[in-house]
């Protein structure tokens, strides 16, 4: 990544965490799963939701934060104690391409 997200999911997890987080949440099959994918420079964690019960439940937007902040947490207690890194930013070519 090139900048920095400070809307959507990376206010919460950040403050979870406490120190550069990067990652991606998603739905997927009519929101039948809710997934948040979460990393440091020292460590990453993901979590999944679904209902097994029942397959068709769209557990989607109604379990979203709790799938975030349990990914969070993770991240937190496996990186306490640790150094505190950011990323390393890429080069602008990384990150824009040959044009730009």
């Amino acid at each position: 990544a090139f900048g920095m997200c400070d809307g959507g999911t990376a206010p919460q997890v950040s403050d979870i965490v406490g120190r550069p987080v990067a990652g991606k949440t998603g739905s997927s099959e009519d929101n039948t799963t809710e997934t948040f994918v979460g990393f440091t420079p020292q460590a990453a964690a993901a979590g999944i939701a679904a209902d097994p019960a029942d397959p068709t439940d769209a557990v989607g937007r109604a379990v979203a934060p709790r799938v975030d902040e349990a990914v969070a947490a993770t991240l937190a207690a496996a990186v306490a104690g640790l150094p505190v890194l950011d990323f390393p930013a890429p080069s602008e070519a990384i990150a824009f391409g040959p044009d730009g």
